[in-house]
């Protein structure tokens, strides 16, 4: 399989190597002095692209892959406003884009457990939550995407909460707090606290390897599938 690599930093070299292991080629490694415009003619040559680059870009290169039906894997966030717009495109142009805030199998599990136990606490208002996240000082969005879709699970779940916030002053806020530490393991965890007892749950990455065979996972799924893809379309194949 040939890849193109959209943003050529820890992630993007990380994929790099396990593609290399695996086989694949490489045929654009693009970043802030290799624009997707100065090496498209590279990148078109590639079966899948990779999206790791920032929110500043990925729109434009999500939309550069939807123009020439090239299926994408989207790790970048920030962008997801215009999701739906996008998803009409992806329609238009019968293109491929899978997307995901986090590509780690033992996240997806995560997501799972989290959404499993917000529903379970649904009639035990005693129980307070509260979403928790560390990451190293270099991570420049906070809280963390998987932070969020957390916070949304349990605000799907739980109708007491109307919102998240990582300054929550009400109860209907659901209370968030983002850590930057050095040299930190990614860390999420999901509280539920009442005055005689407290319910945690957590994930830790000791590791980026995780996520960057996930993603990869992921771009060999995008070879055979079209549309809107995520996690829970690969979720069967894995």
């Amino acid at each position: 399989m040939k890849l193109a690599l959209l943003g050529y930093g820890k992630m993007g070299q990380g994929i790099a190597a396990l593609a290399s292991a695996k086989g694949h080629t490489i045929t654009a490694q693009i970043n802030s002095k290799n624009t997707l415009q100065q090496q498209l003619e590279q990148a078109l040559q590639a079966d899948v692209w990779l999206e790791f680059s920032t929110p500043d870009t990925a729109l434009n290169h999500i939309r550069t892959a939807i123009k020439h039906q090239k299926p994408i894997v989207v790790g970048t966030t920030g962008w997801y406003a215009h999701l739906n717009e996008l998803r009409q495109e992806v329609v238009k142009f019968n293109a491929t884009v899978f997307y995901a805030r986090n590509f780690s199998l033992g996240v997806h599990l995560f997501f799972k457990l989290n959404q499993s136990l917000a529903k379970a606490m649904q009639n035990h208002a005693q129980y307070q939550a509260k979403v928790q996240e560390w990451h190293h000082t270099q991570k420049l969005d906070r809280p963390s995407g998987t932070a969020i879709q957390l916070c949304e699970q349990i605000l799907q779940e739980q109708p007491n909460y109307t919102t998240w916030s990582l300054n929550a002053q009400s109860p209907q806020e659901l209370p968030v707090e983002a850590f930057r530490e050095a040299s930190i393991p990614g860390t999420h965890r999901v509280t539920y606290s009442s005055e005689i007892d407290e319910l945690t749950i957590s994930h830790r990455a000791f590791s980026r390897d995780g996520f960057i065979s996930g993603a990869l996972m992921a771009a060999e799924f995008c070879v055979k599938h079209r549309g809107l893809l995520t996690m829970e379309d690969l979720w069967p194949h894995a």
